[in-house]
Parts: C-alpha cells; structure tokens; sequence
C-alpha cells in the first residue's frame, strides 16, 4: 500500500478513540427509540472493536455497560430473588470448541464434584452429535441437561429465553464462557443480578477488553496477569476477584487416536508450534524467519506447524525458501495430546504467545522454546505460569533464541533437562480441581495477590493490537464500512468485502432455522 491508502485503510488510537465515540453515541440513539435490533448490532461490533485493538488505557468503558443495562430494562423485566439450588450450576459456553479454551476442564469438575448442569450454547443444532467429545460427555452424565438458544431468533428474545431458562433451572452459580464481543450473557447477567443466582466471568482472553464489567458478579482469571489488570486497571474490587490456574484438557485416550504426520519423522528432531496464523505476523515476518535460520542450522530438525487458516501465507513463504520438506503445516488437530506425545521442543508462537499450547507443551514434559516482547507482559510465559525462572527461559535477544534451539536440538539430555527445569513446581491440573471444587461448595477463600509485580504497559499493548491489523487483519475500514451510516458507497467504490469473521458479527451469515432445542440426560 501507499500513503494514501494506508492513511484509508489503517487504523490509528486517534481514528479509534473519535470511532468509538460515535459508535458510543448511535448506540445510546437505538436504546433511546428502542430498536432493539440495530442496538445489539452496534454494541456486538462495539465490542469486537475495543477487544481487536484494546486502545482504552482502562480496558473498560462505563458508559457502555450503562447502555446494555438500559437495553436489558426494556427487554426482561426486573427479577426479584428466587429459591436456588446449591447443587446446580449453569455453564454458558459460547464456542462449543474442543481442545479450546476452558469449557472440558471446568465441565470435567462439575461431573467429579456430582453437581447437577445445565449447560447453555448457542451452537448450531447440528453440532450436537457423538463426534464433539463435549457433547459426548454431557450426555454420558445423568445430571446434564443442554438448552440451545435459537441462533436466528432476534437477540432481545434470545436473553428472555436465556433467562428464563436460567431461573427454571434456579442454579446457585451460573459460569460465563465467551467471547469479548458477545452481548448476549452480558444482558442475562443484568437481568439476574438481584436474584440470588451468582454469575461468574470466565477472563479466558485476560489482556483484552470486554463488555460486561457491572454485569458480573464475579470474575475468575487463570493467572495473577488477568487479576492484576482487572484490579488495577478495570476498578474492579477485588473481593470480586478470583485466581483459578487453569490447565490444558487433556484428552482421554478413548476419544481419540493419533492421526498420523504428513512426512517421515524418522531420525528427526521434531519441534512443534500451532495457533491462528495471526499469532507469527509481525512487520518482519520475525518467527517465520527464526524458523528458517533454526532449520538452515540444524539439518536433522523438522519442523511442523498445527495452522488455523493462513494457508496461502505460510505455503508462499515455505516454497519460497524452499522448505517444503522440513517445515511441514499440519492444520488444525483434534489429535493434539497425541501430537505433543510424538514432538520433542514446543516452539511458542512470536509476537503473540500461545497460551493454551504451552501449556499443553509443559503438561506432556516437552521443552518450550520463547521469544518475547520485553514491553509485552502479558506473552511472558513466566507471567502465563506465575512462575519466577531464570533468564535462560526468558528470551528476548534472537541469536539467543538460534543459539538454544541449537542446543535443543542436538543435545537431547539439554533437552530433558531443560524440560524438567520447566515443569518443576507446575500443577495446575490440581491448584485446578482444589480450587474449583472449594468454589462449587462455598469454601473458596483467595489468597492475597501483589499487585505490584510486574507493569502493563498500556501504549504498548494497544499498539501491539493496532499494528497486528495494519499488518494482518486490515479490518478497521471493513468495520467502518459495516457499522457507520453512509459508509456503503465507499465500500462499493474501493472494492472491499467484508472478511468472514465481521460477516458473522454484522449478521450477514445466513443460518439454518431452528427452534429452541433442550436436551435432557438425566
């Protein structure tokens, strides 16, 4: 691109903060007349906005929680306290993903603990079936039950829905599983404020913002990371506050079986990585380029990459180099615990740190290799594990990042020990099942937190996000296009077509019709 459109396309903290105003104010325009569709449209796209580029120096806006307060008056009428059950919980899971996030090891301890669930989707009907392990363990539980909320019906009729399927049900506790943008459980959460049933916030994207801080009653975070900013920054008190670690699923070896790799492994040393493509984009392609001097450096090291979409990026780089027999994509795997069993270094992802994969690499006693931002706390791993080691895991310099790799390729006890150094003192898996188990009963007590151990750096962070989309994304005019008045003659004059995901949050998706389904298995 040149200047000129570049100074089009790309988003910028000025352009954003003037956006964010006026999308502010055409929201508070639909709750005045109540339109109740448009409103849901502009907050869902307000959302998805500060969460791609978390320019609030605060990660919260106030005004915006006002506003879906106001929404939910006109929808659902006031609930007065009702008769809970200690023994019942609700899960809301927005995703109804495998091997993601945190819906397996929270459902997993419910089950252990024998509390009775209802679990809330907004999956598609279809999706309800033996081959999703979750759905597979839910119905292998008799006291499960699954209430899926109709994707087509208008979002007002949606949280009547959802509520009123929550205080049928008159859990003690109902937990959040969702995504940053996500309107719907931030407006059931309003609703249920004052009747007794308590509503926790699952902070599964810790360094980002989200809707919904005056909605919750409480928020649990899987790292000191998440408490620091939701206490510090947020203004949330901290006796709302809850420090859960929360480990990868692994999954039971009856679920699935080892899918093979694309190439012959034999004699190789095989490092592993994986995540959305958008995870390695930085200006200089820095990762990909690491990888490349890793491999030119070490002939008996092959490389494979479990890659969520940028197919066409990565091949291009690969054929490039000429790397298609060392630096292999492997997709998105369901098979993954078996993958990291067959691997012998997890290399994280640069500039944006795979969380949830370097847990699974610890978890299977793998070495972790990482390269990090010194000004971005929150891609640390030791800031990921809340775990204080010494400067050799902590890598900031390239050529030291080359020079260990090298290390653990052709050195396989380095390699172990480097391995076990890791892991030592890490069990989150049981800090996991202790914790949430004290929670389900009512004797969960947190412990004191520093919140002074480390900084966030504001600027840093929202620059991050805003060069990530320059670079990668390139959706800031897309979402100009999509939710301002006027906009559509200049989409149709530049040419643009709006990216899937924006197409899903602007409602452009068509989807199958459905009517309220409610699954019982007890």
């Amino acid at each position: 691109m040149n200047a000129l459109t570049d100074q089009l396309f790309n988003a910028s903290p000025h352009k954003l903060a003037r956006d964010w105003s006026a999308l502010k104010k055409l929201v508070g325009e639909a709750v005045d007349r109540e339109d109740h569709p448009e409103a849901f449209r502009l907050l869902k796209a307000l959302g998805y906005i500060g969460y791609r580029y978390n320019f609030l120096d605060k990660f919260v806006d106030t005004e915006a929680d006002a506003l879906i307060l106001r929404l939910t008056e006109q929808i659902q009428p006031p609930v007065s306290a009702v008769q809970v059950h200690e023994d019942r919980v609700v899960f809301y899971d927005y995703f109804l993903l495998e091997n993601r996030g945190f819906t397996q090891q929270y459902i997993d301890q419910i089950i252990k603990n024998d509390v009775e669930l209802l679990f809330i989707t907004l999956a598609d009907e279809r999706d309800l079936n033996e081959d999703n392990a979750i759905i597979r363990t839910l119905r292998g539980y008799r006291k499960a039950s699954v209430y899926v909320v109709p994707y087509q019906l208008p979002k007002a009729e949606q949280v009547r829905l959802m509520t009123q399927e929550i205080l049928r049900f008159a859990p003690s506790k109902w937990f959040n599983h969702n995504i940053p943008y996500d309107i719907l459980p931030v407006c059931v959460a309003f609703a249920l404020k004052n009747t007794g049933i308590r509503s926790y916030f699952l902070n599964i994207s810790d360094h980002a913002f989200f809707l919904g801080r005056d909605a919750f009653d409480f928020f649990i975070d899987f790292r000191i990371y998440g408490h620091q900013l939701n206490a510090l920054l947020r203004g949330i008190d901290r006796s709302r506050l809850l420090v859960i670690p929360t480990p990868p699923y692994l999954t039971p070896e009856t679920y699935t079986t080892f899918e093979g790799f694309p190439v012959e492994t034999t004699g190789k040393v095989i490092g592993f990585s994986g995540g959305m493509v958008y995870k390695i984009i930085d200006k200089d392609n820095t990762f990909l380029h690491l990888i490349k001097t890793v491999l030119d450096e070490n002939p008996d090291f092959l490389f494979l990459f479990a890659n969520v979409f940028g197919d066409s990026l990565l091949r291009d780089f690969i054929k490039k180099h000429g790397l298609e027999n060392r630096f292999i994509l492997i997709g998105n795997r369901r098979d993954i615990n078996e993958v990291y069993k067959r691997i012998d270094i997890y290399i994280n992802t640069y500039p944006f740190s795979g969380s949830l994969m370097m847990q699974y690499a610890i978890q299977h006693q793998k070495p972790v290799l990482s390269l990090s931002d010194a000004e971005l706390v929150f891609v640390r791993m030791d800031k990921l594990f809340d775990k204080e080691w010494d400067n050799k895991f902590i890598i900031t310099d390239r050529e030291k990042f080359v020079r260990i790799a090298g290390k653990l390729i052709n050195d396989k006890q380095y390699r172990d020990d480097y391995a076990r150094e890791l892991a030592d003192g890490i069990d989150t898996t049981e800090t996991f099942a202790q914790k949430f188990a004290a929670l389900l009963n009512n004797e969960y007590r947190q412990q004191p937190v520093d919140l002074h151990s480390f900084e966030i750096n504001t600027e840093a962070v929202a620059n991050f996000h805003i060069n990530m989309d320059n670079i990668f994304f390139k959706e800031y005019l897309y979402l100009k296009n999509a939710f301002f008045p006027g906009q559509n003659k200049l989409q149709k004059a530049i040419g643009t077509r709006l990216p899937l995901i924006l197409l899903k949050i602007t409602g452009k998706v068509k989807k199958q019709t459905y009517g309220p389904t409610i699954l019982r298995y007890n």
